[in-house]
């Protein structure tokens, strides 16, 4: 101040005084008769005219011009689409810069369109964001003599929105495949993830599968259980845009049923009147509910002793029992198309009894041969007749008496023996008789007989010096076959002297 004049103050743009506090950004340093405005990280709204005054009233000015900043303005930006949007500028300076805004080549006017409001800081606000309003925007800045251009890159964007997605709960099958599907709309299109019940993301390996927003379980192993998380989410130049997501949670793994059957007499035809009983256990998780079939409806004579267990018990089988009993199990297991699994399996109960007689029977005799017809019996017995027997009975063929190489000599007795004969005679059960007589004398002895079932005999008992007549038949229900006879002839009595003066006494056998 000079004059002699007493220094006022100086006051900012809205008429407040100026403080002397060097604390502030704002302040007044005095030196004397010098009162300098001090300022310390200049700020927009600090710019204007301030004015230095007297107490008599004179006055002086001094205006702080602030240039406006485009290094904070973002050049790729999004707005979302149905929405009110802000392209941000963010550019004020004082005096105040005139702001142009342009799209592609078109300048928008928001005096004339009420889409766009200019707000104070230069940004432009769009109301009811369309997908149009997506391009590139010039901004054209004016400050007195001094101008720039900034290029603004707009994106209309929609934050990702599940739009398909799997239950809650699932209950999966073991063994079988599950697919959960996560589908989300957005622009730009969206990128999914999955994460496993430990929040883990999941990778493309056996057994997961991940094809889009798809979750897919090639082969269900106990041990999935737990809450899995799909992750859609978009991004522009890997800043993220916006993400939802959507749990599922695997509450159970079912263990789809398996069948094994017990057939109480094993698995062979029964005979009418025998008892039946066929037990079908199914095991899985949870228990398997069972049942027995016949002829497309429940078996009523069916019982069950314990869960997953069904039993049919028959005291005396007839005819009608015969035929496919077939045993069903299932759980809450499904497939992979959401089917119930059923398992299957089928016993067939065959029931026989002897056929009929042949009916029709008759005979044609020739001198070598003869010829029988018949036809097949009314009743089968409750099988197929596969085939006939015809059986016969006549006598067998002759028994042939060895011809032994070595007789096996020993005191008054020897072994014979002699091959089957041929021709059974159509009875193979087979027995001999073997009879022996002393024909030494004119008048023969009595027979000796006996029978076996062997091809051989122990003739025992034997007279020295004797004549023998032997006769082997064979015998069975057709009669007695006729005998192969040999004669045999035991030698005397030999006695040698010893040094001790002891006899020693032998039997040869000699065939005559």
């Amino acid at each position: 101040m000079s004059g002699g004049e007493t220094f006022l103050g100086w006051f900012k743009p809205d008429k407040t005084k100026v403080p002397q506090s060097s604390s502030a950004t704002v302040h007044v340093e005095v030196n004397i008769n010098t009162f300098r405005l001090k300022f310390t990280d200049v700020k927009v709204e600090e710019g204007g005219e301030y004015e230095c005054r007297s107490r008599s009233g004179s006055k002086g000015t001094f205006t702080l011009e602030v240039l406006f900043d485009i290094s904070n303005v973002d050049p790729t930006q999004h707005i979302k689409i149905g929405r009110e949007g802000t392209i941000n500028l963010g550019v004020r300076g004082y005096p105040k810069p005139t702001i142009t805004w342009k799209k592609e080549k078109t300048t928008l006017n928001a005096a004339r369109d009420p889409r766009y409001t200019l707000l104070n800081d230069g940004s432009l606000k769009i109301k009811n964001v369309k997908i149009a309003d997506q391009g590139n925007y010039t901004v054209n800045i004016q400050q007195g003599a001094s101008g720039k251009v900034v290029e603004i890159e707009v994106y209309a964007v929609e934050h990702p929105k599940i739009v398909a997605f799997p239950d809650s709960k699932k209950y999966l099958t073991e063994g079988y495949s599950a697919v959960f599907i996560c589908k989300a709309t957005a622009r730009p299109p969206p990128k999914y993830e999955w994460l496993n019940p430990k929040g883990t993301k999941i990778t493309s390996f056996w057994p997961f599968e991940i094809s889009g927003g798809n979750l897919t379980i090639k082969r269900v192993t106990r041990g999935l259980n737990g809450t899995y998380t799909c992750r859609a989410y978009n991004v522009i130049e890997k800043v993220l845009i916006g993400e939802v997501k959507a749990k599922v949670a695997i509450v159970a793994i079912h263990v789809p049923p398996t069948i094994r059957l017990t057939i109480g007499n094993g698995p062979r035809p029964l005979e009418k009147g025998e008892k039946a009983t066929l037990t079908c256990k199914a095991k899985g998780s949870p228990i398997p509910t069972v049942k027995w079939i016949k002829n497309g409806q429940r078996d009523p004579r069916q019982t069950i002793s314990k869960r997953g267990e069904s039993i049919i018990a028959i005291e005396k089988v007839q005819l009608v029992d015969g035929g496919k009993y077939i045993c069903q199990a299932w759980n809450s297991a499904v497939d992979s198309n959401g089917k119930v699994i059923v398992a299957t399996k089928v016993h067939t109960l065959d029931i026989i009894e002897s056929p009929g007689l042949v009916r029709e029977f008759a005979h044609e005799a020739k001198c070598d041969s003869v010829t029988l017809t018949w036809k097949k019996p009314s009743k089968d017995g409750g099988m197929p007749i596969t085939k006939f027997v015809l059986d016969y009975r006549g006598e067998p063929g002759r028994p042939i008496i060895y011809e032994p190489k070595d007789m096996d000599l020993e005191e008054t007795s020897f072994t014979l023996k002699w091959r089957r004969p041929q021709d059974d005679g159509g009875d193979k059960n087979i027995e001999y008789i073997v009879r022996y007589r002393d024909e030494t004398e004119s008048k023969p002895g009595p027979w000796k007989e006996f029978v076996t079932k062997k091809q051989e005999h122990r003739i025992k008992n034997l007279g020295k010096d004797k004549k023998y007549k032997v006769e082997v038949m064979a015998r069975n229900k057709g009669g007695n076959s006729s005998p192969d006879e040999r004669f045999y002839r035991t030698t005397k009595i030999t006695i040698a002297a010893s040094s001790q003066s002891r006899l020693v006494a032998s039997v040869l056998v000699t065939f005559m």
